[in-house]
């Protein structure tokens, strides 16, 4: 499985919309797309931040076929910490504004597990 496969099996997988792992990552939607479809790679230097984001290992994101499986979904927790320094940090960078109430959500969740695992 290529690197975009697993980029979007693990978005899929978070119930995420390519606008909101964008804007999460600081690249443009298009961006995003073209990882999934192969045409264009993401830098090494946004790995751990999307697998950060993913719940996965870098391992996984760029390693080959033969390594497991992505994780199964799981119920993730956030402290109340956690989600207003997501918010915060969405807030201060002007991605909240304009969006529709479930990009808004996608954007807390994903925001909130980068924070979670460090990114």
């Amino acid at each position: 499985m290529s690197i975009g496969q697993k980029i979007r099996e693990a978005r899929k997988g978070r119930r995420l919309t390519q606008a909101a792992v964008a804007d999460a990552l600081g690249v443009s939607r298009v961006s995003v797309t073209q990882w999934e479809r192969d045409e264009t790679r993401p830098d090494i230097g946004r790995v751990p931040a999307i697998a950060a984001m993913f719940g996965v290992s870098e391992a996984w994101l760029l390693g080959s076929d033969s390594e497991a499986a992505m994780p199964p979904n799981e119920i993730i927790l956030f402290t109340e910490s956690t989600i207003r320094s997501a918010v915060e940090m969405l807030v201060s960078r002007g991605l909240l504004t304009g969006k529709s109430p479930k990009d808004v959500a996608d954007l807390i969740v994903a925001a909130c597990v980068m924070k979670q695992d460090g990114a």
